[in-house]
């Protein structure tokens, strides 16, 4: 996925990137997660953890590969 290849070349370079999106996949290439709710912050934190606190599992083949 092109989109998920450039978010990391540009991780790598250190680049800060705010992503607003609905779609697990676009998940894995997240650092942090922040959750809103009527526009208020509700959560905050890895992707991982802010997702295990939803009670929400990345399905395996989504989980960031390093």
């Amino acid at each position: 996925m092109a989109l998920a290849r450039t978010l990391k070349r540009l991780r790598e370079r250190g680049v800060t990137v705010v992503i607003v999106s609905h779609k697990p996949n676009i998940f894995r290439a997240a650092d942090k997660m922040a959750i809103l709710k009527a526009g208020a912050l509700e959560r905050f934190g890895p992707t991982e953890a802010v997702l295990k606190s939803l009670n929400i599992m990345l399905p395996a083949r989504l989980k960031r590969r390093s």
